[in-house]
């Protein structure tokens, strides 16, 4: 029987570092925390592994956490924060990772012999490490949220919320905020931490956070370049709350495709329509398992080429640039992934499948 530290210490080692545990929790912090599944699956992964490594080495070396940790857990609640993510949703992508990492735990600890009280041991351990990273992680991200809106309940705010129940009263707020709507209104969402000025220079506007977003509506579309924004509009004062709705499904597929400056849901149309079926994106997945096998570890490579590609209109010498390789190399890979999978990019609804499943796969392997 493996009663000694060193033990336990290599058993959450091998926890932690196995190849499907990341991905599983990712999949399990986007499948049931709402608020944090709109994020990149970039971003959840980036911070979930740093994470799991500063738990694994306090427990390691049976302490607390150092400063440097809670200077991290500090730059984690203020990145949340001001993405509009409530604290409520932090907490709980972290405690997904925390089930599946004990889960794990104890079922290795049983088959190799590890004793219930040395688990019982480290858990105790981790918990204390885990409570002075939740007091840090809570204070910072309040601290974020309370600059970010210090004036919750003020005018613009007001406005807004009146605005998006529609009917009569979004018809007062237009006129209480003297916005013009001969030619309809625009709705812009975007996260906490947008600078508002560059809407506030084009006016009239009104603007505010709202539930942990930040919803401006103007009179005609903005012009905003060093920031990420989802738009739609325009339309009627009475039809803000479904044109708010597509204006942020415009802002989550423009964070999950890299793209900056104001979007509107028009040109990102396809891509949000085809994100929205995760069923849909299963069954390609599952179509085209075999073709991932086969492409073993260029995989990867193939799919970003394949993307590069199809988002440069299919002109190599860009997409070598855009992913730092010879265009020939951007060539084969186009035409690997074609064989393989048996779809031709070069069509048009080929194009589609081709930019859905490549998606799909760089996701799935993150």
């Amino acid at each position: 029987m493996n009663d000694g530290w060193a033990g336990m210490v290599d058993l959450i080692e091998r926890v932690m570092g196995a190849d499907d545990l990341l991905p599983s929790v990712i999949s399990g912090v986007r499948a049931t925390v709402r608020e944090v599944a709109v994020l990149p699956p970039s971003d959840i992964a980036g911070h979930t592994r740093a994470l799991l490594t500063a738990a694994t080495r306090a427990l390691a070396d049976r302490r607390g956490p150092t400063e440097a940790e809670l200077s991290f857990v500090e730059e984690l609640g203020v990145t949340r924060a001001r993405q509009g993510v409530p604290i409520e949703a932090v907490l709980g992508a972290i405690h997904v990772a925390e089930r599946a990492v004990w889960a794990r735990a104890r079922e290795m600890g049983r088959a190799e012999g590890v004793s219930a009280e040395r688990l019982l041991d480290a858990r105790e351990l981790y918990d204390d490490w885990a409570d002075a990273v939740r007091g840090r992680l809570i204070s910072a991200h309040r601290a974020t949220k309370a600059l970010a809106d210090p004036r919750p309940v003020g005018r613009d705010a007001a406005i807004l919320r009146r605005l998006l129940q529609g009917g009569s009263a979004a018809a007062l707020a237009v006129a209480e905020a003297g916005l013009p709507v001969a030619d309809g209104l625009w709705v812009l969402v975007a996260r906490p931490g947008f600078d508002e000025r560059a809407l506030r220079d084009q006016p009239p506007v009104v603007c505010a956070v709202i539930d942990g977003l930040f919803v401006g509506v103007l009179s005609r579309a903005p012009s905003v370049r060093h920031a990420t924004a989802g738009l739609a509009g325009p339309a009627a004062p009475d039809e803000m709350a479904p044109v708010q709705r597509l204006a942020l499904a415009a802002l989550a597929t423009a964070e999950t495709t890299g793209r900056t400056g104001v979007v509107h849901i028009a040109d990102v149309a396809w891509q949000t329509a085809l994100a929205g079926r995760a069923d849909l994106a299963a069954a390609l997945l599952d179509r085209h398992r075999q073709a991932w096998a086969s492409l073993g570890p260029n995989a990867e490579p193939v799919a970003h080429a394949v993307l590069a590609w199809l988002d440069s209109d299919r002109d190599v010498t860009i997409a070598g640039g855009r992913i730092f390789v010879h265009p020939n190399t951007v060539r084969n890979r186009v035409r690997r992934f074609a064989e393989v999978t048996g779809i031709d990019p070069a069509g048009t609804s080929g194009a589609v499948d081709a930019w859905w499943l490549c998606r799909t796969w760089l996701r799935e392997a993150t």
